[in-house]
């Protein structure tokens, strides 16, 4: 039986592949051997034509859609990674802080009429005197900002000199000096703080000089052991109080975030993963903000001085950073769905 080159035409793609069984791959030889036509039609089979793929409209548009959400989202997540980092540097430099007494005393002496004079740094911004029986407290509070800058003031004729005429009391502002000379006590036992000249005569009133009085400092590091300035050999009335709410926020963000991430490792189940890494974020940033606001003094002094700061700033900063956060995870979740991970 004569093989025809259709017959041979039906076998070169299955000998191509090579596929055919060892007769027919015999057969195939003995007739391209002699055949240009079949022997053109081989070689054409062994060029690699791609085979046209019906391309569908609606997957293409899902990832045009994808890719532009990706770049979307890279965009966001950068300006609110810079946004961030702006609002973490302005409150490091600006958020005030307790001073220690090292960081806020220059001097502190009692004069020989009794009064007490403290000389203040120029790293002290604001500072506030408590009163409590016979004991005096001081405490300081100041930027990095502030303590960076140093010396860097106008002088004294530009600062109180509009007038032509520099007081005694503007100069001692100036130079952070403060004397403080005593106040009255009442009979009732309570003492008055304003000016002797203030104090009504013959009522039973006592001047009580400063020297008389036990003076401390608020050491914000302290924990309930202020330093004692001066003593007056008075009893110690009552120790100073420091706030817990912000050790206690950072210390349990620590302990929310190590819980949140071993549930993040442990966890089988999606919804409860995802929300424990949106948790995790929370916790984290918290713990962060607290430790940035306070510049690492998370123990301080109850006041009321730096709280009205430290609070809001904290929230912006946790919002901020958490943002942030999340954004970028999304973004990793997509491309890792994307790389088929």
């Amino acid at each position: 039986m004569r093989i025809t080159c259709d017959v041979i035409k039906d076998l070169l793609p299955l000998y191509a592949e090579g596929m055919t069984s060892e007769d027919s791959r015999v057969l195939v030889d003995e007739h391209i051997c002699g055949c240009e036509s079949c022997q053109k039609v081989l070689a054409e089979m062994g060029e690699q034509t791609p085979i046209p793929v019906e391309a569908d409209p609606k997957s293409l548009a899902y990832v045009k859609r994808m890719i532009i959400r990706k770049r979307i989202m890279s965009v966001m997540a950068s300006l609110l990674s810079l946004v961030t980092l702006a609002s973490f540097v302005v409150t490091f430099l600006f958020t005030p802080f307790q001073l220690t007494k090292e960081q806020a005393l220059d001097d502190f002496y009692v004069r020989e009429d009794g009064a007490v004079v403290v000389d203040y740094s120029s790293a002290v911004v604001d500072r506030m005197f408590y009163g409590r029986d016979d004991n005096r407290y001081l405490i300081e509070y100041s930027t990095r900002y502030d303590m960076w800058k140093g010396q860097n003031r106008k002088s004294l004729w530009e600062t109180f000199g509009s007038d032509g005429v520099i007081t005694e009391e503007e100069r001692l502002r100036y130079e952070n000096i403060e004397v403080y000379k005593g106040s009255w006590l009442t009979p009732e036992g309570n003492y008055h703080t304003d000016s002797p000249q203030f104090a009504p005569e013959g009522d039973g009133w006592t001047f009580v000089p400063e020297s008389q009085k036990n003076w401390w400092y608020a050491d914000p590091n302290g924990l309930g052991k202020d330093t004692l300035l001066h003593n007056a050999e008075k009893d110690w009335a009552e120790v100073y109080q420091f706030g817990p709410v912000y050790p206690v926020i950072f210390f349990g963000g620590i302990a929310a975030t190590l819980l949140l991430y071993v549930i993040c490792r442990r966890t089988r189940k999606n919804w409860v993963q995802e929300l424990a890494a949106r948790l995790l974020s929370a916790s984290a940033s918290g713990t962060v903000s607290v430790w940035i606001v306070s510049s690492g003094r998370i123990f301080s002094a109850d006041t009321g001085i730096i709280d009205q700061y430290w609070s809001w700033m904290i929230g912006m900063n946790t919002v901020f950073l958490t943002l942030t956060i999340l954004l970028w995870r999304q973004l990793y979740l997509i491309n890792r769905q994307d790389r088929g991970i």
